[in-house]
């Protein structure tokens, strides 16, 4: 799953009901319900863009401003979508139609950034799928010419600038294929498919996560890297830049703002504990976050002893730091 996945993002985008219309599937229980919100929730935002964002402000100064934003934004506002999404029985749209007609605006501005999440997300899944199919090769590429340099060269082919438009990757266009396929087979029956895809999925992450740590444990340097992790630059604190990328953060580990959650809980019963998923599903999403900086910096440590480098001189951080360690 990603966060907000393209799964998740199109469906907020084409299902009916977020339009006004009646119907619609329910989820079969509370917990599956759980469970396709903290699939939405946790995924790429967590495993890629927190570290960056983590090692690019130094660690521990990024953590103190994104929980603060967890703990006073997000979970309010994921338990407003939530809440509104089950009372009202209605998708982002129906949701700002039935508060006030004027605030339709807000619909339309959540539905365009979904969409323009669903474009680029994938990619970043597309990615992915490439390292997957890498991993059953016999020796690893990256290793003859450097991780960084085989991800710009090799795997999204780098043309150097935006104005030189370059070749079709072919690989990435193949994978991204496969993507798109991957999420129209599984929002194909609604919330029957997705609630039976999330049960198998949402789990994923978290052994991944669990996988690492372990392994990031064993390397050398990797004490140098959670050192880095923890070690706060207070000063950095006083720039908005920290602050405003921290909420952004936010935002994208919990999909809101996206309309996703309104959706979500339109399929729920009404006597379902909003306050109770909501709180599980920030929980959930703040653990994946937090536990996703460990391996990520256990493995930066380990390319700084290995370089003999400074844990700071890596990587220059962005989505590729995920891929490049």
């Amino acid at each position: 799953m990603s966060n907000p996945s393209p799964m998740n993002a199109m469906r907020s985008l084409t299902r009916q009901r977020s339009m006004g219309t009646a119907g619609g599937d329910k989820w079969s229980s509370n917990n599956e319900f759980i469970l396709a919100a903290v699939g939405s929730a946790v995924g790429l935002g967590n495993i890629m863009r927190f570290p960056s964002k983590a090692y690019t402000y130094g660690g521990g100064t990024f953590i103190w401003p994104w929980l603060l934003a967890t703990v006073f934004l997000g979970w309010p506002l994921l338990c407003t979508e939530m809440a509104m999404g089950q009372q009202l029985q209605e998708g982002i749209y129906g949701c700002m139609m039935k508060a006030d007609s004027r605030a339709r605006g807000i619909a339309y501005v959540a539905m365009a950034g979904t969409f323009m999440l669903t474009l680029y997300y994938a990619v970043i899944a597309a990615w992915a799928w490439i390292y997957f199919f890498l991993c059953f090769e016999k020796t690893f590429q990256w290793e003859k010419v450097g991780a960084n340099e085989y991800f710009l060269k090799d795997v999204i082919e780098f043309s150097g600038s935006i104005n030189t438009t370059g070749s079709i990757a072919w690989k990435v266009a193949l994978a991204l294929l496969l993507q798109r396929a991957l999420v129209i087979a599984c929002m194909w029956n609604g919330t029957k498919t997705i609630g039976a895809v999330s049960k198998i999925l949402t789990p994923i992450p978290f052994v991944v996560i669990f996988i690492t740590l372990i392994y990031g444990a064993t390397l050398p340097g990797a004490g140098n890297g959670l050192t880095e992790y923890f070690t706060p630059d207070w000063a950095q604190l006083g720039k908005s830049d920290v602050w405003i990328d921290a909420i952004g953060q936010l935002f994208f580990g919990l999909s809101v703002a996206m309309g996703v959650m309104q959706s979500y809980g339109s399929d729920l019963n009404k006597k379902a504990p909003i306050v109770y998923n909501a709180t599980v599903v920030t929980a959930a999403n703040a653990f994946a976050s937090f536990t996703c900086g460990f391996p990520i910096f256990m493995f930066i440590g380990f390319l700084a002893h290995k370089r003999d480098v400074p844990v700071s001189e890596i990587s220059s951080g962005g989505f590729g730091l995920g891929f490049t360690t």
